[in-house]
């Protein structure tokens, strides 16, 4: 991914070139900076008002700031007028599957395909199986077949005798008899612990005395009138290691491991989700001591204009009522909430302090950055890396646009492969390409974070950020 403000600048100085500007916008999207996404699309559109790539761009823009029905009714216009433009199919597939509508989100994922096979996007078909999964409320020993490795089949017709993504009778689902969907195999202790990450000394000392301690030698801090137990939120920029994190924590409390993606739940109907969730605390009383992760849990409650809204409060009232009945047995079971956007996470949350230790993850150290990397070179064909030269140039970078750095220049290095006939490894210098080219996205997270930090600060829980902020600053 280019470089924010390599992009900017050549945007000072060929401020009319559409290309140009089209690369900017979606690099914004991908940093998550919606203000200057939303404005390079606009000004495309002033110079060319029919550019369909712009109006989806700003249809993006709305779905990322949670006003669906707007971007839902943007994207619906653009098929209406170029019905064979194929990303615009595909999402309102997405838009479909968040608002609860599966039959539309795999009918317009298919037309997607129908016009562009190329277009084919792996993530979303597994939400689609798993969205449907869900709502059937069944468990399935052997994975969903893949509807669409053998090419673009259309609708099934109506004598298939199994559709992968949806029960015959979807109207009637949630009338049907519930059955287990996740088991007691669900629940897996890691095998990673804090020596396992490199650096954040300071954050690993925090959840050891707020979280690990209480609940190794509870009866000691009991003694001293100190509690034993507590939920956790952990916050930080995307792909900062938030669920290796929590992994990590189950794992030195010698615990079960779950994690759970709330957006899956949501997309299951009411119903269906708190079911869901019912049974994933049950499971975990089954197989204490346990930690259940629930990733992003900014998505509750659900956008109040959307189909979502109702299985949102379903999920946020089912949690606080778990976690009320927990009581003293959290000792035993510890639920994690992970977030990139803390100040989204439903007020309720950290009102009746559900998650009542709140720690910040911090972007990676030169020396984790370091670590990182020689990892990495571990997974791919690597040649004489200096680790620590590439840390010391990738600053703002998180482990996630490290990981794109290392398949960047493996592409790279794959294409020049081919043309020698012969293995060419990642190299320092190749790496170094790879990361001027890529850039990362740290540093937009925390600009947004401030702004929000600035302005207030519930319950402290922008604390560890702000300390991390100042110690940045010049």
């Amino acid at each position: 991914m280019p470089n924010l403000d390599t992009l900017r600048q050549a945007l000072s100085e060929s401020p009319d070139n559409v290309a140009l500007l089209q690369l900017f916008a979606t690099s914004c999207l991908d940093a998550f900076s919606l203000t200057e996404a939303r404005e390079a699309y606009e000004k495309v559109l002033q110079i060319q008002a029919n550019d369909v790539e712009a109006q989806l761009g700003i249809a993006r823009v709305l779905f990322l700031e949670g006003r669906i029905s707007e971007a839902a009714i943007r994207a619906e216009s653009i098929v209406h007028r170029q019905p064979r433009y194929a990303p615009a199919w595909l999402f309102l597939s997405r838009l479909s599957l968040v608002e609860n509508d599966h039959r539309s989100a795999e009918s317009h994922y298919r037309r997607a395909l129908e016009i562009d096979p190329s277009s084919s996007d792996a993530a979303l078909e597994s939400e689609l199986r798993t969205a449907a999964r869900l709502k059937r409320g069944a468990s399935s020993p052997e994975p969903a077949p893949n509807p669409w490795s053998a090419g673009v089949q259309g609708p099934p017709a109506d004598d298939d005798p199994i559709d992968p993504f949806f029960s015959a009778d979807e109207e009637s689902a949630d009338d049907e008899e519930y059955e287990d969907d996740f088991t007691s195999a669900d629940f897996q202790r890691p095998d990673v612990s804090f020596e396992d990450i490199a650096g954040m000394e300071p954050l690993k000392r925090k959840l050891l005395a707020k979280v690990i301690q209480p609940r190794r030698r509870s009866d000691l801090y009991r003694a001293y009138g100190k509690p034993t137990a507590g939920n956790l939120l952990l916050f930080g920029s995307p792909g900062s290691g938030k669920l290796f994190l929590g992994r990590s924590i189950a794992g030195e409390l010698k615990a079960n491991f779950f994690a759970l993606a709330l957006r899956q739940l949501l997309v299951c109907g009411a119903r269906v989700a708190e079911r869901n969730l019912e049974q994933v605390f049950d499971l975990a009383q089954e197989n204490q001591p346990a930690v259940i992760l629930f990733e992003d849990v900014d998505v509750l409650p659900g956008d109040a204009g959307s189909g979502t809204a109702e299985a949102g409060r379903a999920i946020l009232h089912r949690l606080l009522s778990e976690l009320e009945d927990l009581g003293d047995e959290t000792e035993e079971l510890l639920v994690i909430g992970t977030t990139a956007a803390p100040w989204r996470v439903p007020q309720r949350l950290l009102v009746h302090s559900a998650f009542q230790n709140r720690a910040f993850v911090p972007p990676p150290t030169v020396r984790t950055r370091e670590a990182i990397v020689r990892n990495l070179t571990r997974e791919f064909p690597s040649q004489a890396v200096n680790a620590r030269r590439v840390a010391r140039a990738t600053e703002g970078f998180s482990t996630r646009d490290l990981r794109r750095m290392f398949e960047r220049a493996a592409d790279d290095a794959l294409s020049e492969a081919v043309l020698r006939h012969r293995m060419v490894p990642l190299t320092t210098e190749l790496l170094l390409r790879s990361a001027h080219a890529a850039g990362g996205q740290i540093a937009n997270w925390l600009q947004q974070a401030r702004s929000y930090a600035a302005y207030d600060n519930p319950g402290g829980i922008y604390d560890d950020l702000l300390v991390h902020l100042r110690s940045h600053t010049g």
